[in-house]
């Protein structure tokens, strides 16, 4: 993978650009070449781990907003319906509000 990174990236600014967008296939690997092309002296450790932060961080936002956007519609779909009645769904909506915060940070670690 450090090879196929190594060619595409000619700068620190482009290797970032591609282990923010890298987070969005898997995480971990764009974080494990961010540490590896930080090590080799490829990039800055900070750029490293920022790149990978706000890759991480737009992955998680734009998935919340896809989540919105189709939770309106959701109930409608017949097997979900089936699975997801709409007392479980105001049930979750409440331990989110209250909760919601802690457990996503408490998930991300």
């Amino acid at each position: 993978m450090m090879d196929f990174v190594t060619a595409w990236a000619e700068s620190p600014w482009m290797l970032g650009v591609m282990l923010a967008l890298g987070t969005f296939v898997s995480e971990d690997l764009a974080c494990i070449a961010g540490g590896l092309a930080a090590a080799a002296g490829q990039i800055p450790f900070a750029a490293a781990v920022g790149a990978c932060a706000v890759g991480i961080w737009t992955g998680d936002i734009g998935l919340y907003f896809l989540g919105m956007l189709f939770s309106k519609g959701a109930l409608k779909w017949k097997w979900l319906a089936r699975r997801m009645r709409p007392e479980r769904v105001t049930r979750g909506a409440r331990f989110f509000a209250k909760y919601g915060v802690r457990w996503i940070f408490i998930s991300r670690f």
